[in-house]
């Protein structure tokens, strides 16, 4: 299991040095035509996407008892932060690569 262990980290820390956003984002933007529009529609996705986690976390609650309440609440808010700052490393640069 150690030997799992070490290699999902050296994996891990690869992935993240080659497909940060930095490394996306450091060659030059395209200024195509469809730019903005392109721009505008990652904008409306995000958005959409944003609006989802709280109907996740309200259906959720609403089929487990009262007590648990705050803990399926808490468990959606860090699926969210740990989702963003995982997509920050990692989704951004392989979603759009140096194309950006």
């Amino acid at each position: 299991m150690s030997e799992f262990r070490h290699i999902l980290q050296r994996g891990s820390l690869a992935a993240i040095l080659t497909c940060s956003p930095l490394a996306a984002l450091a060659a030059d933007a395209g200024t195509g035509r469809y730019f903005s529009v392109d721009t505008i529609w990652i904008l409306l996705g995000a958005a959409l996407v944003f609006f989802m986690q709280p109907g996740f976390a309200m259906l959720e609650t609403g089929l487990t008892r009262a007590k648990n309440a705050g803990n399926i609440v808490m468990k959606n808010f860090m699926d969210f932060a740990l989702g963003t700052v995982f997509f920050w490393f990692l989704g951004f640069g392989l979603m759009f690569g140096t194309d950006f």
